[in-house]
């Protein structure tokens, strides 16, 4: 007989939440995004999200896709497609 704690432990009920869900994903840039500077935003499926580039000093345009390599916080990580 497990101990509810040990039953939690054993079979996590992880149930994946909006954030897992864009991962992988494409979307376009809606303000370029530049790392030095701080800011950066993307359109995921209809959803504005604050962005940085994966490339530590990286610049990417506005308009171009990109795709969801992380999330950090409330932050995408994001890479050229």
């Amino acid at each position: 007989r497990h101990r509810p704690t040990a039953r939690k432990l054993l079979q996590p009920n992880h149930a994946p939440t909006h954030a897992d869900r864009v991962l992988g994903t494409t979307g376009l840039v809606n303000e370029e995004i530049n790392n030095i500077a701080g800011k950066g935003l993307v359109n995921l499926s209809g959803q504005v999200w604050s962005a940085r580039s994966s490339q530590a000093d990286g610049v990417i345009p506005a308009g171009q896709e990109v795709r969801v390599l992380k999330i950090q916080g409330v932050k995408v990580i994001v890479e050229p497609v």
